[in-house]
């Protein structure tokens, strides 16, 4: 059994085309971040960023930037959540 606490967690996630398509077909809004506000539980605590001010966050997930250089057929990813 999970324990609710009285207080609220902000959790934040990305989609990738897959999911924004499913999202869109759903009824959701089909945008790539996506931001829900859920009461807080221990679980979600251990796992999140908690401010001065005891602002509860949880970001899950990544966004995608690519470099690609041409010249010596470079190519990266850098992985990082907005």
């Amino acid at each position: 059994m999970t324990t609710e606490l009285n207080k609220k967690a902000r959790i934040r996630y990305l989609f990738n085309e897959e999911g924004r398509k499913k999202s869109l077909l759903s009824g959701g809004n089909g945008k790539e971040l996506q931001e829900i506000e859920c009461n807080a539980t221990p679980e979600i605590i251990e796992l999140a960023i908690v401010d001065r001010d005891g602002n509860i966050s949880l970001d899950i997930g990544t966004e995608i930037s690519v470099y690609i250089n041409n010249n010596n057929k470079e190519y990266r990813e850098c992985y990082s959540l907005v």
